[in-house]
């Protein structure tokens, strides 16, 4: 028999695996980390996303009967028009006698330029009437965001200062029953309750439109507007 070849020795320490004893090839491929997504695969996503939701809110409401100058043209509308002669004008103001490729075009140029166009009811440019609301948005935002916060997180160490017992079952049922029942469902009992019939809060609104004040006394009315609605979106953000 031939006899076997030597191998010279060696310093180097043989690799050693992080595998278990007796893993397959395949056991190997699973524990191979993920290969890592190209940073730029969300950014073209989300570009896409926009792209689609800014076409469906082109495209749906002219696949819609009817325009919104044919609202115009409802007997009993505020800004009634008569004649055909009008209507063209106001389709040619607001472009809608274009084709929808013309149409789509403009749509999406406007909004790179950042114009919404101009509301069919007020007759004012649409980024104004969303300036108008912003601030009350952020104002509702903010108050809500506090109140969660306020209802959260004392609630939170709570429970788990007493995790496991009675309480803290007790809470996670409660909070578990209260955040699947939708919240439009919610705010309509509130509303009833603490608004029609009790008379708590005002049924909608910032302000009261027939008062002529300022100072402490307008921030004291527009805190009870508010409180309602900020209640209500903080607890389910809770």
């Amino acid at each position: 028999m031939r006899p076997a070849a030597a191998t010279a020795p060696t310093d180097e320490a043989p690799p050693v695996s992080d595998a278990p004893l007796g893993a397959g090839a395949a056991d190997l491929r699973v524990a191979a980390p993920p290969p890592r997504r190209k940073p730029w695969v969300p950014i073209v996503a989300y570009l896409v996303t926009v792209f689609v939701l800014l076409t469906f809110n082109f495209a749906l409401p002219r696949m819609m009967p009817g325009d919104p100058i044919d609202a115009l043209l409802a007997f009993g509308s505020p800004d009634y028009v008569a004649d055909d002669e009008t209507r063209a004008k106001l389709a040619e103001y607001y472009g809608l006698d274009k084709s929808i490729p013309e149409q789509y075009a403009r749509y999406l140029g406007g909004l790179v330029r950042g114009d919404l166009g101009v509301s069919t009811i007020s007759n004012v440019s649409v980024g104004r009437e969303l300036g108008d609301r912003a601030g009350w948005s952020l104002l509702l935002i903010a108050s809500a965001t506090l109140v969660s916060l306020l209802i959260g997180i004392p609630a939170g160490i709570h429970s788990g200062w007493k995790r496991g017992k009675r309480v803290d079952r007790g809470m996670l049922a409660f909070f578990l029953s209260v955040q699947n029942i939708p919240i439009f469902v919610v705010a309509f009992l509130a509303l009833l309750l603490l608004s029609a019939k009790l008379q708590i809060f005002p049924l909608g609104g910032a302000t009261d439109p027939t008062r002529d004040y300022g100072g402490l006394a307008e921030v004291l009315d527009i805190a009870r507007h508010a409180a309602l609605p900020a209640l209500l979106m903080g607890f389910e953000f809770a």
